[in-house]
């Protein structure tokens, strides 16, 4: 779990407990991290197994990022 060590990881772990949310959702929901540390957070939780990213056929198209049940 070193994972957890990283500074803003909890936080975002625990806004994606109430169901996915988009990127631009948890940086508002995350008010003081910044676009680069969030993306760079994410990406690293992905590669980890904590979270999922999947992409919405939708136009325009969209990703939605979930826990996983190793996130869970």
């Amino acid at each position: 779990m070193s994972f957890l060590g990283g500074a803003w990881t909890a936080n975002i772990i625990w806004n994606l407990t109430g169901g996915p949310r988009r990127f631009n959702e948890l940086r508002a929901d995350i008010p003081k991290i910044s676009p680069k540390i969030l993306s760079a957070r994410v990406r690293f939780l992905e590669a980890e197994g904590i979270i999922s990213r999947e992409v919405k056929t939708t136009s325009p198209p969209s990703v939605e990022y979930s826990l996983t049940k190793l996130g869970r």
